[in-house]
């Protein structure tokens, strides 16, 4: 007794030959789906009329399939597993986790990974790869405005930022620039810039 005769066998010819060398043991075949019963001719017939619709099923999926890859490829998208993240791949994406406000969908999709890569290979995200590289010099207040000069570690170049209520919301670092003081004036040549606009703004008519 089998659930169904495309169980059985790969293809008609293995179901004929299953089927005929139970018959030599005196052992018959049921399908509990198609109600066939092998020991009546009739079930015999129908035996084989199925076997065949199974093999032309299996076929068929099999057509389906290479005619799917075969689009895919067409158009770009391969198939398996996702490729890994090369060490070249993972500078590139760690500078731009930390340069720029991409979202981590947005950069996976970018490479052709996914999102699980990048988050496996910076655990924390964006703000603990951040505040790992960055070391804070020191920190301004200007109105409602919080802002950092920072060092990076890896080169030694310092940048300026806004600071969010929360380290996922802090701005990406603007420059970079030789020293702290170089990071600091440009700092506060944009924030005397944003005051004056806005300003103006206020005072428009």
């Amino acid at each position: 007794m089998v659930p169904a005769f495309d169980r059985l066998g790969r293809n008609h010819r293995d179901l004929l030959d299953i089927a005929q060398e139970l018959e030599g043991k005196g052992v018959s075949l049921r399908s509990l789906r198609e109600d066939i019963d092998t020991t009546t001719p009739l079930g015999r017939m129908f035996y084989s009329i199925c076997s065949i619709f199974a093999q032309f099923e299996r076929d068929l999926i099999s057509d389906r399939t290479k005619t799917g890859l075969e689009a895919a490829k067409a158009a770009g998208r391969l198939g398996g597993r996702p490729k890994a993240m090369d060490a070249d791949m993972r500078n590139v994406i760690e500078q731009k986790l930390v340069g720029t406000k991409l979202s981590i969908s947005a950069i996976a999709k970018e490479h052709g990974i996914s999102p699980s890569t990048i988050y496996n290979a910076f655990p924390g995200g964006r703000s603990a790869l951040t505040a790992k590289r960055f070391k804070v010099v020191s920190d301004y207040t200007a109105g409602t405005e919080r802002l950092q000069v920072v060092e990076d570690n890896t080169t030694g170049e310092f940048y300026w930022r806004l600071m969010g209520d929360t380290p996922q919301q802090d701005s990406a670092p603007y420059g970079p620039y030789d020293t702290a003081d170089e990071a600091a004036t440009s700092l506060l040549v944009m924030t005397v810039a944003g005051a004056a606009q806005s300003s103006e703004e206020t005072n428009a008519p």
